[in-house]
């Protein structure tokens, strides 16, 4: 949904393309939920995996925001809605529904191309990060996985922007993300031996 929130104050002035092509990079992430139980526990039967892993998540996204977009001055200023209570409610209901059919629609669609096409089981994750991650066999590869998101996750992403012109910076930068995330799984699994999985 971070995707969804960009290319709407895109949409609406609230910021530059510039700025925008940063910042889907680090509001694009999975839920602490879904990072937390769902692979720290349900993956590596660890809570504190899952810990690690968020941290991860919320580490490399904040380094790489206060690398790119915190030092940027000229940011358009937020102005509050006219638009009645109601009508801004039944708004974000709507959009908020239609960005859960399209994520919804692509999971679906790179599921069944996953089941169709001769992919290994270890490039599942890239082709599509929320299947392929349970089949990781460490925690830096999972910190990567969660961090890149996958070709499903970048499909989704991108479908929001009516003008996709930074498809490869975004592909680049969750890249990145993902080896800074592993990076640091590592170095905190070496240092504190915060979890021996």
């Amino acid at each position: 949904m971070g995707a969804q929130c960009v290319a709407g104050m895109l949409d609406e002035g609230r910021t530059d393309s510039e700025r925008a092509a940063w910042l889907v990079c680090f509001c694009n992430n999975p839920g602490p939920a879904f990072v937390i139980s769902g692979i720290g526990q349900g993956v590596f039967g660890s809570m504190k995996a899952g810990i690690l892993l968020e941290g991860s998540v919320l580490a490399v996204s904040g380094i790489g925001y206060l690398l790119t977009c915190a030092r940027r001055k000229n940011t358009p200023s937020v102005v509050a809605s006219e638009e009645p209570l109601v009508r801004s409610l039944t708004a974000s209901v709507a959009s908020g529904a239609e960005g859960m059919v399209v994520l919804t629609g692509y999971i679906v669609l790179f599921r069944a191309l996953g089941a169709v096409l001769p992919i290994p089981s270890a490039a599942a994750g890239l082709f599509e990060m929320s299947g392929g991650i349970f089949s990781v066999k460490s925690l830096p590869q999972a910190a990567f996985l969660l961090n890149f998101g996958g070709l499903c996750v970048m499909a989704q992403a991108m479908s929001f922007f009516k003008n996709g012109g930074f498809a490869l910076r975004y592909i680049l930068c969750k890249l990145a993300l993902g080896g800074l995330a592993a990076t640091l799984v590592k170095i905190c699994q070496e240092i504190w031996k915060f979890c021996a999985v």
